[in-house]
This record gives C-alpha cells, structure tokens and sequence, in this order.
C-alpha cells in the first residue's frame, strides 16, 4: 500500500511539474535564427506594430460593382472596400438594427452566405467606438498551394453614414535571437492580410496613411523592451525588405512563410553610392527600401547603400550661407519630394541627386470654410522637392512672415502675419 501510495504521489508530481516546465524552462536563444510564437497585437492604441499595416476604410457611396446579394436582413448597408494585392473585397454594415458586419470571405461576390459579426462596444478616451473581432479571410498558398488563413480586426468610429472603418491584424510572431554577443527581439507582421510573413515591400507606396502593402519587420536595436516606429529616424518597425542594417553589417532576412522561423545571415551586399548635390548641401533622409529600411544621416560625400530601389519618407536639408548662418529645411508633410521621391541605387554606381538652392517660392491658396482662405508659401528646391515655410535659421524659427493682399489697380485689399501652425 505505501508502494501505491508513493507511486500515486510521483505520478501526480510529474503531471504538476510538466506546466510549471512548459513555463519555466526558457528557450534557448539561438545565434542568428529563431523560432517565432504568436501574440496578440493587444490594444491598437498602444499598439506600434501596427503601424504600417492598418487600413483607414472610406465609405463608398454606392454599393460597389461585382456583390451579387446581402444577408437578407441587412436594410440600411455601408459599404467598404477592403484593399488587397489581390484586388479589393467589399466589407458592408448594417444599420437598420444594432450595427452587423459581413465580408466577403471567399471573394466570390456572394455575401447571403457569409458570416455576420456582431461588435462588441469599447470606449476609449470618451469615445464610443464598436470593435468588429475576430475577422477572417481565406487565401490560397502562393508558395505551395496551402490555404492560408488572415486573422484581423475592425474598428468602426460611430454609428452613421460617414464613419470610417479601420482594419488591424490581431497578431504578430515573436522571438529573439544571438548577433554576435547581442540578443535582440524580432518580430513580423502579416501586414498584407493574406495570412503569410514574407510578402516584401513594392515601391512606390503611394497611399496617404502610409499602409505598405506589405508584412512588416521589427527589431528592438536599443533592446528596451519595445518596438517604436519612427518616420523620422531610425525605426524598430519597417515594411520588410530583403536585408536589415545592424550597427554596421547587413543580414539578410529569411522568415518562413507561415511565420514559424526566422534568420538572420551575415551577408555583403553589392553596394551602390547616392551622393546629393550641391557639395554645400547636407542632408538626412529617412528612406523605405526593397533592399533595407534606411535613416541617413548628413555625410559629406554621400552614403554607400545595397543596390535596390528606394523611396524618401523625409529629408532634413542643412545649408550655411556666405554670412555663415547655418539654415535648416524639412521637406514637407504630403508635398512633393520630386528627384528625392524614388529612385535607385545600382552596384558599383553612384547616384546623384540636385536638391536645395536656387529655391523658387510660390503660394499655395485655397478656400477653406465660411469665407476663410488657407495661405502658405511653398519653398521648392532644384530637384522639385518641396519644404516645410517654418525653416530654422541658426537653430532658431524665423519671426512670423507678414503678407499683403494686392488689387490688380495695385490697392492693398489686406496685410497681416502668417501664424504657425
């Protein structure tokens, strides 16, 4: 009997013991590759990952070409067009009762069928807003004919008409890795929505919000904890390229399709030159690659970079005149970048780029509301690009720039100051 007993007890301790070793016993961290876990993207709003991946829904006015049918009792939709490499899916909310929405899964124009989400009500900083979850989409296998399955989540801003709806993937892949003594975090972002980790970037990326079309990359360089994103310097988070730039060494990067296993290799990639001219011009520039997210910081003589295609996010210009004051431009926000929008890096070539002086100045007007007139002078450079009119001069923002408004006949109709902002 005490022979039973003692092997009960050993039975029961090993059964205990096998969670507690499951959450105990780390993974060993392995030199250049990992195996990478899902988490849940959490919160958006505290969320960085995200960033490049989110997609901003504009109500469509009509119903869209191409839907055959709407679940039967779906009597006041809202159409959406969801954005795809693969084409657009249409998404539609009801409102005739509390808030439904229905996608069309299989892409078939068939949505009597589909699954129907009911939201469930968040408030956030005083606002209402319905969170549509889980949300799924079917693709085939591009690498092996394995259906793959994209797992995201909307947000819908109000209960009328006009509201934009606003996509998220819900997960990401985790692990950490060895580069030389290091240990860094990694991570990947299915950002295109078609359940897959490897779709890399295609320049040019025009859309406004930034969205790239593509999965996401994330590295913790200063291994704080957490992934920021930036589009002014360095970034932890980037659409995913062919390579990543560590210190001074490039890796390329491998990540299995399904998101399971990530390396990062050693490589030296062929290299190309961009050089920006005048000689007297300085630059930083923030740029997204299909070869490696890049920040550059202004270098006399330009900058060494893997061949491939390239696209300005921003560029800081540093100038010093003849009097010696030194004048800082930042392109601006939505304008054009002109020579600095795209362009290409070729081995063992070098690319140069004209920005900066002369400028050319013009005015930008345009009505706003209720008989009020935006004014704002452009500031282009040579190379078509165009910069913000709150430049620096020796580090300190100009007085506000006054402005007077002229008749034909030469009578001043109004005079007064710009205010920033």
């Amino acid at each position: 009997m005490k022979k039973r007993s003692w092997v009960i007890t050993f039975v029961l301790v090993v059964l205990a013991g096998g969670p507690v070793w499951v959450l105990f016993i780390r993974e060993p961290v392995r030199d250049g590759w990992c195996v990478l876990h899902r988490r849940s993207v959490g919160a958006p709003y505290d969320s960085q990952l995200i960033g490049f991946a989110c997609q901003l829904l504009k109500p469509l006015a009509s119903q869209p070409e191409g839907i055959r049918d709407l679940p039967d009792d779906f009597k006041e939709p809202v159409f959406y067009h969801m954005e795809l490499a693969t084409g657009p899916v249409p998404i539609v909310i009801d409102l005739s009762k509390n808030p439904r929405l229905c996608l069309d899964a299989d892409q078939d124009g068939g949505l009597v069928e589909e699954q129907t989400f009911r939201p469930k009500s968040l408030k956030v900083d005083e606002r209402r807003l319905d969170r549509f979850s889980p949300l799924r989409l079917q693709s085939a296998g591009r690498d092996n004919g394995e259906t793959t399955t994209a797992t995201f989540c909307g947000i819908w801003y109000s209960r009328d008409q006009s509201s934009y709806l606003w996509l998220y993937p819900t997960y990401y892949r985790h692990g950490k890795l060895r580069l030389g003594q290091t240990v860094y975090h990694v991570a990947v972002l299915d950002g295109d929505y078609d359940g897959r980790f490897n779709s890399t970037v295609s320049l040019p990326i025009t859309d406004p919000f930034r969205w790239a079309r593509a999965d996401s990359f994330a590295i913790d360089y200063d291994r704080d904890g957490k992934f920021e994103i930036s589009l002014y310097d360095r970034s932890e988070v980037a659409p995913l390229g062919r390579l990543v730039c560590v210190g001074n060494a490039y890796y390329s990067i491998d990540v299995d399709p399904g998101g399971r296993r990530l390396a990062l290799k050693p490589v030296e990639p062929a290299l190309g030159r961009l050089v920006v001219e005048p000689a007297s011009a300085l630059m930083d520039l923030r740029l997204w690659s299909d070869a490696a997210d890049q920040h550059l910081a202004a270098a006399a003589g330009g900058w060494a970079l893997p061949e491939g295609r390239y696209q300005t996010i921003r560029a800081v210009l540093y100038l010093q005149d003849s009097d010696r004051d030194d004048w800082t431009l930042t392109t601006d926000t939505g304008g054009e970048l002109g020579a600095l929008a795209q362009f290409e890096v070729k081995a063992g070539q070098t690319n140069r780029l004209q920005v900066g002086p002369p400028f050319v100045i013009t005015a930008d007007v345009r009505p706003i509301r209720n008989g009020r007139v935006y004014i704002s002078p452009i500031i282009r450079g040579q190379g078509g690009e165009e910069y913000q009119a709150g430049f620096l001069r020796n580090g300190q923002r100009g007085p506000k720039r006054a402005f007077r408004i002229i008749a034909e006949d030469g009578t001043v109709l109004a005079q007064d100051t710009f205010e920033y902002g």
